[in-house]
C-alpha cells in the first residue's frame, strides 16, 4: 500500500548545521544586533576590572562612554557594573561612577533632543532651557545649547538619528573626563591624599576621553571610513589582551590565547600585515620578549594558509612557530607559557574557522576575497579600476592614433591634389598665349610690355601655388591699363586651375580614406568620452553625499557616486538600526545635491553588509506618431488639381473631404484605382512610393524623431531617405554621436555614386536632463506648441550628399512636460511664411492639440494634400510627458 506521506522530504534531526546556514544566520540583522549586544557587555565586564598605569581603571567608563544607543549603552553599564567588582577597595565608587555616568548621558541626551538635537526647535528663544545645574555644567564644558539670541551652538549631529544616547563624540569624551575626574578624586581621598593616588587620578583624566573616542571609532558605523578606525583595533586587541591576562591563574593564559588567535583570524580575513600588527599590539602589553611570537604567527599562518592542505594546516603551522620563538627567547619557561594557550586557541580556532564571524567592516569599507587569502576587497576594487583605466587609456591611444593617421592621409592628399608651381605656371602662359595670339596689338606688347607681362605671369603663379586662386590684385596697373583682355584672362587661369583641382580630387583616394580614419577616430574618442562621463567617481560630489547623509543621521560606511549625466550613487556598510530615514527621505536628499531625479534607492544585503544604490532617473517620457503619403496618392486626391501649390489657402474646385479618401488610399493604391482618377497620363509606376521616410527610436535614455526627404519622388528617393533614416537608427543605437553619425551618413551618401540627396530633420530629447537638440540639413521648419504659443525652428542649409562637408544646423533649447512637437516634410511647408492654415491647425484643432499622435499628424498630412500640395507629405508628432 502507498504511502501518502513518503514523496514528502524528512529532515533528520540529528543532521549537522552547514557552515552557510550558520553564517546566513549569523549576517541577520536581529541576529547581527543580538551579537553585538552581547560582546559589548562582555567587553565591558573584561575591561572595567581591568588596571592600567598606574593602577587606573579607565577601560569601563571608555566604554561605557564610546557605546551608542540604548540598548548598547545599557548592556556596556550592566557588563561594567558587574566588572567592578574586580577592582579592589574602590570597586563601589567605580559602580557608583558608571552609575551616574549612565544617567548622565540619558540626561544629556534627552537635552539635546528637546533642543539642538532638533532643527526644529534650535531656533526657539527660551530662558528656562538655558537655566539650571545641567545647562550650567555643560556650559563650563563649552557645550551651551543656544546663544543668547536663541541661535543653535551645538550641531544638529550633536544628538545623531534623533533617538536617545546618540551624542556627538566630543559631548561623549566630556562626559567621560569628568568620570574619570570623580573616579580620580575618589579614588585620592580613599587612599589618603599620597602623591602616587594623584598622578594616577591625572593619568586617568587625561588618558579616559582618548580611550573613549578610540572605543568609539571601534563601535561606531560612521567610523568606518576613517584611518582611525584600523588604530582603534590594534588598540581594542590590546585593552582584550591586557583584560583577559588579568583573569590567569596558574600556567593557562587567557591573554596568550587571545593574541594568537587574533593574530591568526585577522589574518586569514584581512591580510598578514593587519593579523600581524594585531598579534605585535595585544603581545606587547604581555611580554615584550615573547611579542615577536604572534607577528611571526601570523606569517606562517598567512603564507600556509593557502596551502591545499587548507586553512587547519596554516594554523597550526603557526601555533608552532609561535612556541618554537618563545622556546628560542626563553627555553623550557617559554615552551611552557606558550604552549597551553596555542594549543586551546587552535582548538578554537580550527572549527570556528568554518564560520563567517568576523565583521567584514572592522577595517573599514574593506572587502575580503576570501576565507585565506591577504587580497581584500579593497584591493580587488583597485585592481579592477586599474583594469578599466588601461583599457580607457589604451582606446584613447588608438583615437588619437586614428585621428593622426587621419589628418596625415589628410594633409598628403591636399600635396598631392594641388597642382605644382610649373603645372600652375605652365596653365597660366597656356592661357596668356590663347588670348594674346588674337589681339592685334600683340607685336606692340611684347614690345613695350614684355617685362611686365613676365611679372603679370610671375605673380599669377606665385598666388595659384599658395591658394589656388589667382586675384585682380596680381595684375600690376600698367597691365590692366592697357591690356583689354587681361580680365577674360584672368578668369580663363581660375577656370582652368579649378578644373584641374578637381579632375584631382574626382580621383582622390587619400581624401575618402582619410575622412574615413578621421570619422573611425571620432567614433573611439566619444566612446572614450561617454565611458568616462558614465563611470568616473566624482570625489567632491561623494563627499558632499557623505557629509549630508551624516548631517541627517543617517549611519553608511562610504558614499560614492558616479557619472555626469547619468549618475550611479552607491552607499556602503549601512546602520539601519541608526537611522530613521526611509528610502524616499534618502532620495530626496540626493536629489536636492545632485540636482538630478533619482530612482527609488534599491538596498542589498551582502553577508553581514547592507547596501544601497539609486541612478538617474527620467525626466520626461515621449510618445510619438508620424503618417505619410506619397506624391501618386495627393495626385489622385484631386485629380486634375495638380498645379495648385501647398501655400493655397482657398480650397480646390473638385477638392474632396475628409472622409473621401481613407488611410490605405492615402499609403497605396492600385493600378485599377488611380487609372480612372489620374488625368496626367505619363505617371510613373515608382510615383505611388513616397520618397520621404520617418522613424522614432530611443537609444541611451535620449528619444529620437527623425524624418527625411529624398529629393525627387518614387524609388530613388525612397531609397535614399530609407537609408538615412536606418543608418541613422542604427549608427546611434550603437553609440556613435548625433554629429558623427550625420558626417557619416554624409559620406557614406556621397560614396553611392548615383547624384542623390536627402534632408535630415533629426529632434533628440535627452529624457533624464530635458535638453532637447534639432539638427537640421536642408529640412523644412519644425515647430514646437507650448502653453497655447508656437516656436518656429527652422534653418537654411543644404541636404546631405551635395557639398562634401556636413552642412547642418544645431538647435537647443529645455523642454517641458506637456510640449509637442511637430516635425514636417517640405510636401506640407516649405517656409514657415507658407503655412497659415498650419499655424491655425496648431493652436485651435482639438486633435493636433491633445490627440492621438497618428490621428494628429494624419489629419495634418490631408489638410496639407487638400490644400494641393505637389510632393510627398510627412508628417511626425511627439508629446513630452512627465515621467
Amino acid at each position: 500500500m502507498n504511502n501518502p506521506f513518503m514523496n514528502k522530504s524528512v529532515k533528520p534531526l540529528g543532521r549537522r548545521i552547514s557552515r552557510d546556514t550558520v553564517s546566513r544566520f549569523f549576517g541577520t540583522v536581529k541576529a547581527k544586533r543580538i551579537l553585538a549586544l552581547i560582546l559589548t557587555a562582555v567587553l565591558a565586564f573584561v575591561t572595567a576590572g581591568c588596571a592600567a598605569f598606574p593602577g587606573t581603571f579607565p577601560f569601563g567608563v571608555a566604554v561605557v562612554s564610546a557605546v551608542s544607543g540604548i540598548g548598547m549603552t545599557l548592556s556596556a553599564f550592566a557588563g561594567a557594573l558587574i566588572g567592578s567588582v574586580r577592582i579592589p577597595a574602590v570597586g563601589y565608587a567605580y559602580a557608583a561612577v558608571l552609575l551616574a555616568l549612565t544617567l548622565s548621558r540619558m540626561l544629556v541626551s534627552a537635552w539635546l533632543l528637546s533642543g539642538s538635537g532638533n532643527p526644529e526647535n534650535s531656533g526657539v528663544k527660551s530662558s528656562r532651557k538655558n537655566s539650571g545645574f545641567l545647562p550650567f555644567v555643560l556650559s563650563c564644558l563649552g557645550l551651551k545649547r543656544q546663544d543668547d539670541t536663541g541661535q543653535a551652538l551645538v550641531p544638529a549631529h550633536s544628538n545623531a538619528d534623533g533617538i536617545m544616547l546618540r551624542e556627538n563624540v566630543r559631548v561623549r569624551m566630556a562626559l567621560s573626563a569628568c568620570a574619570a575626574l570623580f573616579a580620580g578624586a575618589w579614588s585620592v581621598v580613599a587612599g589618603g591624599y599620597v602623591y602616587y593616588d594623584l598622578f594616577g587620578a591625572v593619568f586617568s583624566l587625561l588618558t579616559t576621553p582618548l580611550f573613549t573616542y578610540l572605543f568609539y571609532a571601534l563601535t561606531e558605523n560612521r567610523m568606518r571610513n576613517f584611518p582611525v578606525r584600523e588604530v582603534s583595533v590594534y588598540f581594542a586587541c590590546a585593552v582584550i589582551t591586557l583584560s583577559l591576562d588579568s583573569f590567569t591563574d596558574g600556567v593557562f593564559s587567557f591573554g596568550r590565547l587571545f593574541a594568537f588567535a587574533a593574530s591568526v583570524v585577522l589574518t586569514s580575513k584581512f591580510g598578514v600585515h593587519r593579523g600581524a600588527l594585531a598579534g605585535l599590539a595585544s603581545g606587547v602589553v604581555l611580554d615584550a620578549s615573547l611579542a615577536p611570537a604572534y607577528p611571526i604567527a601570523a606569517a606562517v599562518s598567512g603564507m600556509l594558509g593557502r596551502t591545499p592542505l587548507g586553512s587547519a594546516f596554516g594554523v597550526i603551522s603557526a601555533g608552532i612557530a609561535a612556541v618554537a620563538w618563545a622556546i628560542f627567547k626563553e627555553g623550557l619557561a617559554g615552551f611552557t607559557a606558550m604552549t597551553p594557550a596555542v594549543v586551546a586557541a587552535c582548538a578554537l580556532v580550527i572549527p570556528l574557522g568554518r564560520y563567517n564571524f568576523m565583521p567584514d567592516g572592522l577595517f573599514g569599507t574593506i572587502r575580503s576575497g576570501g576565507c585565506c587569502t591577504s587580497l581584500t576587497g579593497q584591493a580587488s576594487a583597485a585592481m579592477d579600476a586599474a583594469a578599466a583605466v588601461g583599457m580607457r587609456r589604451r582606446m584613447e591611444g588608438l583615437s588619437e592614433g586614428l585621428s593622426s593617421v587621419g589628418a596625415v592621409l589628410g594633409g598628403l592628399s591636399e600635396k598631392l591634389v594641388k597642382p605644382g608651381r610649373d603645372e600652375m605656371l605652365d596653365l597660366t602662359e597656356t592661357a596668356f598665349d590663347f588670348y594674346c595670339k588674337t589681339c592685334r596689338l600683340r607685336e606692340k606688347c611684347r614690345k613695350s610690355n614684355a617685362a611686365k607681362r613676365t611679372e603679370t605671369i610671375r605673380r599669377m603663379t606665385d598666388e595659384l601655388a599658395a591658394t589656388g586662386y589667382a586675384s585682380a590684385a596680381a595684375v600690376p596697373h600698367a597691365i590692366a591699363s592697357t591690356c583689354y583682355s587681361i580680365g577674360r584672362i584672368l578668369d580663363e587661369v581660375n577656370l582652368r586651375a579649378a578644373e584641374l583641382i578637381r579632375t584631382r580630387r574626382q580621383s582622390d583616394h587619400l581624401a575618402t580614406q582619410s575622412a574615413d580614419w578621421l570619422l573611425a577616430g571620432e567614433l573611439l574618442d566619444h566612446a572614450v568620452s561617454a565611458e568616462r562621463a558614465n563611470a568616473d567617481l566624482d570625489d567632491k560630489l561623494s563627499a558632499k553625499c557623505a557629509r549630508i547623509l551624516n548631517y541627517n543621521d543617517f549611519s553608511a560606511g562610504g558614499v560614492a557616486v558616479y557619472g555626469d549625466r547619468m549618475k550611479k550613487i552607491f552607499v556602503s556598510d549601512i546602520d539601519l538600526c541608526a537611522t530613521r530615514m526611509g528610502g524616499d527621505d534618502i532620495r530626496r536628499l540626493f536629489e536636492e545635491l545632485c540636482g538630478v531625479k533619482l530612482t527609488t534607492p534599491e538596498f542589498e544585503l551582502n553577508g553581514a553588509s547592507l547596501s544601497m544604490r539609486m541612478e538617474s532617473g527620467r525626466l520626461y517620457e515621449c510618445v510619438s506618431g508620424d503618417y505619410t503619403c506619397a506624391a501618386s496618392g495627393v495626385h489622385r486626391y484631386y485629380a486634375g488639381e495638380r498645379d495648385r501649390g501647398a501655400d493655397c489657402a482657398g480650397e480646390p474646385e473638385h477638392a474632396e473631404t475628409d472622409a473621401d479618401i481613407t488611410d490605405a488610399e492615402m499609403h497605396i493604391h492600385t493600378e485599377e484605382e488611380e487609372k480612372p482618377e489620374i488625368t496626367v497620363t505619363d505617371t510613373l509606376e515608382s510615383e505611388r512610393v513616397s520618397g520621404d521616410a520617418a522613424a522614432s527610436f530611443e537609444a541611451d535614455g535620449r528619444y529620437y524623431m527623425v524624418i527625411s526627404d529624398g529629393m525627387g519622388s518614387g524609388k530613388e528617393a525612397a531609397l535614399t531617405s530609407g537609408v538615412c533614416v536606418t543608418l541613422l537608427e542604427k549608427l546611434i543605437r550603437s553609440g556613435a554621436e548625433l554629429e558623427t553619425a550625420l558626417k557619416m551618413l554624409n559620406r557614406i551618401i556621397r560614396a553611392s555614386g548615383r547624384e542623390t540627396s536627402a534632408t535630415v530633420d533629426i529632434a533628440e530629447i535627452d529624457l533624464v536632463t530635458g535638453e532637447a537638440r534639432f539638427i537640421k540639413s536642408g529640412a523644412a521648419p519644425s515647430f514646437v506648441l507650448r502653453d497655447g504659443g508656437i516656436f518656429r525652428l527652422q534653418s537654411k542649409t543644404v541636404p546631405i550628399g551635395i557639398i562634401r562637408a556636413l552642412d547642418a544646423e544645431m538647435i537647443k533649447f529645455d523642454v517641458a512636460a506637456g510640449d509637442t512637437i511637430v516635425m514636417v516634410s517640405d510636401g506640407a511647408a516649405r517656409s514657415y511664411e507658407e503655412v497659415p492654415w498650419l499655424l491655425d491647425m496648431m493652436t485651435a484643432d482639438d486633435t493636433v492639440l491633445r490627440g492621438n499622435e497618428h490621428d494628429a499628424a494624419a489629419k495634418i498630412v490631408k489638410e496639407a494634400a487638400r490644400r494641393g500640395s505637389m510632393d510627398d507629405i510627412t508628417c511626425a508628432v511627439m508629446r513630452i510627458r512627465a515621467a
